[in-house]
């Protein structure tokens, strides 16, 4: 039996979920770089342990509107291969663990521009929670470039 432990957090309202094996760590948001020529998706740069941090805004990527910043904005920090990313949500509300029976495959039909990034879907009580896969948020490309431009706007 295998077991799925999760980020949960929201974003303008909306319960997604992150599996915890793909965040390295939480942060409280603060104020960031916005380097020129970026897509608005992309918050900013912020210094992380002596490096730059490309920050995504989750809401602004899925087209969820836009967003405050608040106190309870929170960065889930991630690394593919060689490469850091931040990505900012609302809040984290929680981490949850989910059993097999819990877990269902993505339905290919949830319909807006989050669906491609939903690996997994988990029920909890009477709640369906959507697991994102952080790793698909931004392709090569973007990561690439985000990785040349963090360096370069430090």
């Amino acid at each position: 039996m295998s077991e799925l432990q999760a980020v949960v957090f929201s974003l303008n309202g909306q319960l997604f979920g992150a599996d915890a094996s793909q965040v390295l760590q939480l942060v409280k948001y603060r104020d960031v770089a916005k380097p020129s020529r970026m897509p608005d998706f992309i918050e900013g740069i912020m210094d992380y342990q002596g490096a730059g941090l490309p920050l995504i805004s989750l809401v602004r990527r899925f087209g969820l509107g836009e967003t405050e910043i608040t106190k309870k904005t929170k960065i889930l920090v991630t690394k593919r291969n060689e490469s850091y990313a931040g990505f900012i949500v609302n809040d984290v509300t929680q981490i949850l663990k989910f059993s097999d029976e819990d877990i269902e495959s993505a339905p290919s039909s949830m319909g807006g521009s989050v669906e491609s990034y939903i690996k997994k879907v988990c029920k909890k009580e009477d709640r369906l929670i959507p697991i994102i896969d952080l790793e698909k948020v931004l392709n090569d490309d973007e990561m690439k470039k985000l990785s040349s431009s963090s360096v370069a706007s430090l």
